[in-house]
């Protein structure tokens, strides 16, 4: 047995029945110990600079989805039922009629 903190003696192997019965003592708005961490700092600063990078990958990625709607959008509809028709032509083509089972 090593003291690793103030009242902290022991380390135990927990069941469920166990983990549950120590989760139900607790208040809701406390966690009885505190990580000791020397670089506290520079781990906020680089989580810090992570949410940062992420709101821009995110502002970055809905402003391509835009462009992206925007440029499917302005593609005219007749371009687009020609594009059909020369798809189900060639698809006709290579693979004959369409066959519908009823």
């Amino acid at each position: 047995m090593k003291r690793l903190k103030e009242r902290v003696y022991k380390i135990y192997k927990l069941n469920y029945e166990g983990l549950k019965a120590i989760l139900e003592a607790q208040t809701p708005d406390s966690i009885p110990f505190e990580a000791d961490i020397h670089n506290r700092h520079q781990l906020v600063d680089r989580l810090n600079a992570m949410e940062e990078q992420a709101a821009m990958n995110r502002q970055s990625e809905a402003e391509k989805f835009d462009a992206t709607v925007r440029k499917v959008l302005s593609v005219p509809h007749e371009e687009l039922q020609q594009r059909e028709r020369n798809w189900k032509r060639k698809r006709t083509a290579k693979n004959g009629p369409a066959r519908h089972f009823s």
